[in-house]
């Protein structure tokens, strides 16, 4: 979504504008001989409203790793001025991805993303947005079962794998109660794709590409350490 110039903050988080930055920005947790040592990184999530602003306060941030914890267990932290912390510290050695990159996924309340075509501000009919599907820990590079892809660092495959695990028995399910909108929600243990609808509070009357339902969602950003 472009800038739409309005300096009023709405708390509303913007897909787009959820993202994660570490330090230090690579964990060194095995040199070039593959001796391990223990590190701990700072995991902040950064966040923005539909107005591209950053104050946004006291919405909570989840996190879930494949490989290693959090620091004192803490593996949540709430928004004060569009940001917030935890630390991440290395696991086993012994069980550590073979790619020697840890995906991290984070996830809070927001709305989706659509390409304001003519900058009004609003989901007009005939543009684009994106969809999101629930959010997933992708603990894998592989595009299809039994075809593997080369791993880019940071960079995962990008599609829920079920049935998979990592050695410590984590799995890439993240089942979220709240996700499909409904009140009080339910824990169906499944992953839920997009609806194909936009999920968001900037709508055009009459866009039937809207879900005149749900103007708010679980939004998730992904990275890898």
């Amino acid at each position: 979504m472009g800038d739409l110039g309005d300096s009023t903050p709405t708390g509303r988080i913007v897909a787009d504008g959820f993202f994660l930055l570490f330090d230090p920005a690579i964990a060194e947790a095995f040199d070039q001989d593959g001796n391990f040592s223990a590190q701990q990184v700072v995991v902040t999530a950064f966040a923005e409203d539909v107005n591209d602003l950053t104050e946004v306060s006291g919405q909570t941030v989840n996190f879930r790793v494949e490989w290693g914890g959090w620091l004192d267990d803490r593996d949540s932290c709430v928004l004060s001025n569009g940001q917030c912390s935890v630390t991440w510290v290395t696991g086993n050695p012994a069980t550590a991805p073979g790619s020697c990159v840890a995906d991290i996924t984070a996830w809070t309340i927001g709305e989706e993303t659509f390409n304001d075509a003519n900058d009004n501000g609003i989901f007009d009919s005939g543009e684009t947005f994106t969809d999101l599907e629930e959010p997933f820990l992708n603990i894998n590079s592989v595009q299809t079962i039994g075809t593997t892809i080369p791993f880019t660092f940071g960079v995962p495959n990008a599609t829920f794998t079920p049935g998979i695990f990592t050695t410590e028995l984590v799995g890439e399910l993240i089942d979220i109660e709240n996700f499909d909108g409904t009140t009080p929600g339910v824990s169906d243990l499944i992953h839920t794709p997009g609806n194909g609808l936009y999920d968001g509070s900037l709508c055009a009357a009459g866009n039937a590409a809207c879900n005149t339902n749900r103007t708010s969602m679980i939004i998730h950003t992904r990275s890898g350490i």
